[in-house]
């Protein structure tokens, strides 16, 4: 008895949207551990998201140094007073000095985004895409 499967076409997911946005921070901080690093960064986002303050947690998967998941944390606070926390959780690339980063946070304000971002480890900065 012999059994054929057949795939009709491959789907593919794309973000796309025009609320989306640029940010940009600069590391203030890297801290490398013996199969993890931290990095901490900053950048002012506007009136309506003041100054961002990212905590990321790079570690390595099955003992390889160029990818992995990471955790983090968000802090941000306006003009108004008006703060927010967040929780970040992705997945890393890095390709020569560059870092890939897909992320999925959740806040405190109950946003939900994914972002797409770069880290230039010799620059010392990250730029993301975001898409609430």
């Amino acid at each position: 008895m012999t059994f054929l499967i057949v795939c009709n076409g491959l789907n593919a997911f794309e973000v796309s949207g025009e609320e989306s946005f640029e940010a940009q921070f600069k590391i203030t901080s890297w801290t490398a551990g013996d199969a993890s690093s931290t990095i901490t960064s900053e950048g002012y986002q506007g009136d309506k998201y003041g100054m961002v303050y990212l905590t990321h947690n790079l570690e390595g998967r099955s003992g390889k140094t160029n990818q992995g998941n990471f955790t983090g944390q968000l802090r941000s606070i306006n003009n108004q007073g008006e703060a927010v926390t967040g929780s970040l959780q992705g997945v890393w690339k890095r390709d020569g000095k560059i870092i890939t980063l897909h992320t999925l946070d959740e806040f405190s304000n109950e946003v939900l985004w994914y972002a797409k971002g770069t880290v230039d480890l010799v620059e010392g900065t990250l730029k993301f895409v975001v898409y609430p």
